[in-house]
């Protein structure tokens, strides 16, 4: 058996002059990316939009579902403000209080509920909460007292 001399074997394994194959791999990654860029990006941009509008329709939904809510509440406050216990000098501050509580049981998402005198003395709250304490400097009484 004869074993052909060293330099016959190197000459038979090609040498990548160039590197062909990294070129052509590199090209076609760019290609790829060149096609595929744009495609997400707008399939981005889609997605940007689909969720804003999603947004806009629950907030719009929150502010209609609050909006009904408060009014709801203000009709109570309303026909509680009609009961002769508030106008009455010296009120009744039992009867108040719990007439107060009754609408706090109906209207659970108010933590406290209060009537004040035009001082903003707080007369008969909800679990007797504040009560006798001086309230006119919070912003609640303030808008009150403006028709707020």
């Amino acid at each position: 058996m004869l074993i052909p001399p060293r330099h016959a074997i190197i000459h038979r394994i090609p040498r990548l002059r160039g590197r062909p194959p990294v070129v052509a791999f590199l090209a076609s990654f760019a290609l790829l990316a060149a096609v595929l860029l744009p495609l997400l990006l707008r399939g981005r941009a889609r997605l940007l939009d689909a969720a804003g509008r999603d947004l806009q329709e629950a907030t719009a939904m929150m502010a209609a579902r609050m909006d009904a809510g408060l009014r709801a509440w203000a009709v109570d406050v309303e026909a509680l403000a009609g009961f002769g216990t508030f106008a009455e000098q010296p009120p009744n501050i039992a009867q108040a209080r719990r007439l107060l509580e009754d609408l706090q049981r109906r209207s659970p998402e108010f933590s406290w509920i209060g009537f004040t005198d035009a001082r903003g003395t707080v007369l008969a709250a909800t679990g007797g909460l504040l009560e006798g304490q001086d309230v006119s400097a919070r912003p609640w009484f303030i808008g009150g007292t403006r028709g707020l």
